[in-house]
Parts: structure tokens; C-alpha cells; sequence
């Protein structure tokens, strides 16, 4: 830019988090691109394991916390404790990430996000919802289906190609569960998906 050293620190500023934006939404296509790839290739190898489920989530929420802060959410977690489930980590570390993310891009600057479990006998619900834009009951149906194209910007123009439910979809599926969507146009939406619980014999 050769005006650069005319601009003022304000504008510097503005100019850097939309750079910083750009990078972050082209990084996370690419990476449920390449997980996309992976899955339909059967590269990608099912790997189950026991671990506990609040440290996940715990992990998944200081990775979104300066992107929250930045635009003035409140980013909250209130998973039940020690509780264990029997699946793949990294997908499920996958979906509650493009959750998280799509909650923070359609939500507006003070709105709320929060992280919730319940547990049933042989699954446990982990539910990501937000007070945000939410998304027209005519297109619910869309957002799941890869035979459909359903796409739109977040509320700070972030991009969006809904890819990212769709793996979501395909990963929880993988590891035995479900996942559905409630969600009002103009008061927000939660995505719920079940994952089974390790039972100790």
C-alpha cells in the first residue's frame, strides 16, 4: 500500500484484523477441505479412544476466546465434569471447532455463546448454541445436505461455505452419534450432537 505511512494507527488496526480475518476463514476452509478430502479418500482412519470430554471443550474454548473477545462475545462452557466418552478425539475436536466458529461469525458484537452437556444412558448431548442471527426455517433442511448449496456471511462479513456442517455431520455420524439443529431467524441457533458414553463395567 503506498500510503501506507499515511494512515492512522486507528485505520492500521482495522486494516490488520480484516487481514487477520481473511486468514483465519481461508485456513479453516482449507482445513475442512483436506479433512473432507481425507474422509470421502478413506484416508482418514477411525481412531476411538476414551478421554474426558470438559477438557475438549475447555480446549476448544481458549482457542476461540481472543476471536470472541475481539467481537465482544461472552464465550461460556458449563460441561458436567469427569464425564468419559468412547470416540475419535481430533473429530470431535473438529466439530465442536466449526461449531464454535460459525457460532462466533453469525452472532453480533455482545450476543452470547454457550457450551452445554446432558447425559443419557449410553450418550451424552454436547449442544453449542448462540443468541445470533439464527437461520430460516426454509433453509434448515439445506445445511446438512452436500446435495444442496447453502451458504452466507457472518455478521462481520466473515465468509462461509457450509462445508464445515456438513463435515460436522459426517464425523459424528462416523463415531455412532447424531446431530440436529434448532433455530429461529433473527434469535438464534443451537446445534446438538450425541456421542457415546464410556461405560466403566
Amino acid at each position: 500500500m503506498e500510503d501506507f505511512d499515511e494512515l492512522s494507527e486507528d485505520e492500521i488496526r482495522e486494516y490488520s484484523l480484516n487481514i487477520n480475518t481473511v486468514a483465519k476463514n481461508v485456513y479453516e476452509l482449507l482445513e475442512n477441505l483436506l479433512e473432507w478430502s481425507r474422509i470421502q479418500t478413506g484416508r482418514r482412519k477411525f481412531v476411538p479412544e476414551i478421554f474426558q470430554l470438559d477438557a475438549a471443550v475447555e480446549k476448544v474454548v481458549e482457542l476461540f476466546l481472543d476471536a470472541a473477545q475481539n467481537k465482544k462475545l461472552h464465550l461460556t462452557a458449563d460441561i458436567q465434569p469427569e464425564i468419559s466418552v468412547f470416540a475419535d478425539y481430533n473429530m470431535i475436536f473438529t466439530v465442536l471447532r466449526n461449531l464454535v466458529s460459525n457460532a462466533i461469525k453469525f452472532t453480533r458484537e455482545h450476543g452470547r455463546i454457550k457450551i452445554t452437556s446432558s447425559i443419557g444412558s449410553d450418550f451424552i448431548t454436547v449442544t453449542v448454541a448462540d443468541s445470533g442471527v439464527g437461520i430460516r426455517k426454509a433453509d434448515l433442511h439445506k445445511i446438512f445436505n452436500i446435495t444442496t448449496s447453502y451458504s452466507t456471511v457472518g455478521t462481520a462479513q466473515e465468509s462461509g461455505t457450509g462445508l464445515g456442517l456438513i463435515l460436522c455431520k459426517e464425523l459424528i455420524e462416523k463415531n455412532g452419534g447424531t446431530i440436529v439443529v434448532e433455530s429461529t431467524e433473527g434469535k438464534g441457533s443451537a446445534f446438538s450432537f450425541k456421542i457415546p458414553v464410556h461405560k466403566v463395567e
